[in-house]
């Protein structure tokens, strides 16, 4: 067979990811005394990430109990599940004690994304997704590849090195019932401001 002729002869090279294209460049720098700042990830003084400690035990203790790993439920570990609301609501929330809360397990942030995406556009097509501005470079993709039309609403000032709060409440408020609004609760990709704790209260 030609490679013309082959399935994925129309398949082109997407472009470098910002944050994964600047890992590939500090990978190739020569410098003894670069410092990858790039990817959120733990290295130790050799540049390896460590296994860490409570991972290990926690493997080890699995391991020692004979615990078999079986394909979970389509939604996750119902365990994992229940401590995952715990963690984010508190046991004792109204909208976990009324079945208002809904949580999948999925694989990694952007596996979780993409089946919320392909969910909302399912049951909600006409809805409107709005990002931060900015966001990961892989959000908009996904959700366009998705099928939905993606806008942004206000999120970090450059010249104060915060978040622009008032603009982004206002903003929020003013869209469409129907649409998706997608908040990074931490670690806010790529600026790392986050929105504070009380904050949130404003925001929800």
């Amino acid at each position: 067979m030609r490679p013309e002729e082959s399935l994925l002869a129309n398949v082109k090279m997407a472009p470098r990811d910002a944050i994964l294209g600047l890992t590939e460049t500090y990978v190739a720098d020569p410098n003894p005394k670069k410092v990858n700042l790039g990817v959120g990830v733990y290295y130790d003084d050799q540049g390896k990430v460590p296994l860490l400690e409570c991972v290990r035990r926690a493997d080890e203790a699995l391991t020692a109990a004979g615990i078999a790993r079986p394909y979970l439920a389509m939604d996750g570990s119902p365990e994992f599940v229940r401590a995952v609301q715990t963690l984010l609501f508190g046991a004792d929330h109204p909208a976990v004690a009324q079945g208002r809360v809904t949580t999948v397990q999925a694989v990694g942030g952007t596996g979780g994304l993409k089946v919320g995406a392909d969910f909302i556009r399912r049951f909600a097509p006409e809805a409107v997704l709005y990002m931060s501005d900015p966001s990961y470079d892989n959000h908009r993709p996904l959700f366009e590849e998705a099928g939905f039309r993606v806008e942004t609403y206000p999120y970090y000032d450059p010249r104060t090195r915060g978040i622009r709060f008032a603009e982004m409440i206002e903003f929020l408020r003013d869209i469409p019932k129907s649409s998706v609004a997608l908040l990074h609760a931490c670690c806010h990709n790529p600026t790392g401001v986050d929105i504070r704790g009380e904050q949130w209260k404003d925001v929800i």
